[in-house]
């Protein structure tokens, strides 16, 4: 069983409901509770415009191969999408696979861990909510280590009680 933590954005439509329901759907597809971070509000990094987003990272267990999580995150993100987006453009949801336990892979498809992350506050700040000592296995950093070192300085605003719960 490999640990997966999952990045989930969105900035176009009810970014709410977005979230909420790609996390339901994937706790259906992966057949598991997923543990959650906080949401943040987070602006765009690679294009001006107004639409903010919504962030958080997810993390669960299992058994899937990298190639089989991907082909689910990417059928829940396709499901979701009103219409075909270029990369960096607004869309309903944002799904990106963070790290799968220790592996590193570079193909066409998929890259992991995701390239970047270290560099993405929008992405470490809640990962360190729910994995603070996960080291990423290319880099040899923990989650907290990476969002000490990230030079991102976004201002990101948590949603308090987005969950229901105070968070």
């Amino acid at each position: 069983m490999n640990t997966v933590a999952l990045s989930l954005g969105s900035n176009l439509g009810d970014r709410s409901s977005n979230i909420i329901n790609t996390v339901k759907t994937l706790e259906k597809k992966f057949k598991t509770r997923v543990k959650k971070s906080s949401v943040y509000e987070t602006p765009p990094l690679y294009y001006d415009g107004p639409e903010f987003f919504y962030n958080c990272c997810i993390s669960f267990k299992t058994g899937m191969s990298a190639e089989e999580i991907f082909d689910i995150t990417s059928s829940i993100e396709k499901d979701v999408r009103k219409k075909a987006i270029k990369r960096n453009e607004p869309r309903e949801v944002d799904i990106d696979i963070v790290f799968i336990g220790d592996m590193i892979i570079a193909d066409d498809k998929l890259t992991v861990p995701h390239p970047g992350i270290q560099d993405r506050l929008f992405v470490l700040k809640p990962l360190s909510e729910i994995l603070p000592n996960f080291v990423h296995p290319a880099m040899q950093l923990t989650v907290t280590e990476m969002l000490y070192e990230c030079l991102d300085r976004s201002k990101i605003k948590k949603i308090k009680g987005f969950w229901g719960k105070k968070s």
